[in-house]
């Protein structure tokens, strides 16, 4: 009764795991949000995986078709030439294996108006924070403008791809990759609004994602289902946090009058801006109460991988 919908998804798999499946090696380990995870986000999705049991997967099948060595020959040497680096030892060797993503959305509301941020936990964070990072930026010099700024107790490395192709004030968001360490973590997020929310949580501004009510429902029934096992992922999300985007979207005169522009060779956007022009849309929290949080987890079994995805129901 507690549950508006429930999925699952079984993998079944041999073992030994084999061939391509062989590559398929997620493991153990904490799913709780990072301390500077905000609860503003509209979605978090954590994931560990062994990473090197993976890479030694590849590396044995592309061998196998393109020789002893190959992979070292053909790919990561001409990689190494173009970075300057060794990049087997210098980036993949230094990845632990946990990588988390979460989601919010920059004002004021744009098509693209969703903002990720990556982080990706490091074995030496300072060795790739001081001989990695320069090297893969000298890439972008000539052709990107980087600049060095400040997120409250955060500094980060700041590029804009595209930058001045478009108007600020157009229809689509720019990107402004943001680049910047947190503990054992390499944190890369596509706004500075996102890095800024970031930042703000780590500086203890404003409330953790792990401190948040709707959280703490979803990975308690999580931990029932995993009855004290650990998983390899979680996902959390709040669907009205999409929903209000488009319903913004929907509601600007602005975006009204692009659609209208869309809308004469169209039929489907010719039905939409006349239902949108006929009906008036009633206030977003009317919608919002039938809107709760949805959550899944993945976890290793003997017989392969399980996935369940739930979303929970309103009172």
């Amino acid at each position: 009764p507690d549950f508006d919908s429930i999925n699952h998804f079984h993998l079944s798999l041999s073992s030994p795991r084999r061939g391509v499946l062989s590559l398929l090696r997620p493991k153990s380990g904490s799913t709780a949000p990072e301390s500077w995870i905000p609860d503003s986000v509209a979605s978090y999705s954590t994931i560990n995986w062994d990473l090197a049991a993976t890479l030694q997967g590849v590396e044995r099948l592309y061998n196998q078709f393109q020789g002893e060595d190959a992979l070292n020959q053909n790919v990561f040497a001409r990689i190494n030439d173009r970075l300057e680096l060794d990049f087997r030892k210098d980036i993949l060797d230094n990845l632990e294996g946990r990588i988390t993503m979460l989601q919010g959305f920059v004002r004021p509301v744009r098509i693209n108006s969703g903002s990720n941020v990556y982080a990706i936990r490091l074995r030496n964070p300072e060795y790739f924070k001081n001989n990695v990072l320069p090297k893969l930026l000298k890439q972008l010099e000539g052709r990107e403008e980087v600049t060095t700024e400040g997120f409250g107790k955060l500094t980060a490395q700041v590029f804009q791809p595209g930058r001045g192709e478009q108007s600020p004030d157009g229809p689509i968001r720019q990107p402004e990759v943001c680049v910047t360490f947190i503990d054992d973590y390499l944190v890369v997020a596509d706004s500075r609004y996102m890095m800024r929310q970031v930042a703000d949580c780590q500086a203890g501004v404003t409330a953790s994602l792990r401190e948040s009510l709707e959280y703490q429902l979803i990975s308690d029934r999580i931990a029932a289902q995993l009855q004290e096992k650990e998983c390899s992922a979680i996902s959390f999300a709040r669907p009205e946090e999409s929903l209000q985007l488009f319903y913004e979207l929907a509601r600007d005169p602005k975006n009204r009058e692009r659609l209208k522009g869309i809308a004469e060779d169209n039929g489907f956007f010719k039905a939409l801006l006349s239902a949108l022009e006929s009906r008036e849309l009633p206030p977003f929290s009317v919608i919002a109460q039938y809107l709760a949080p949805a959550g899944g987890f993945l976890v290793e079994e003997e017989t392969g991988l399980h996935y369940m995805s739930f979303s929970l129901r309103r009172d």
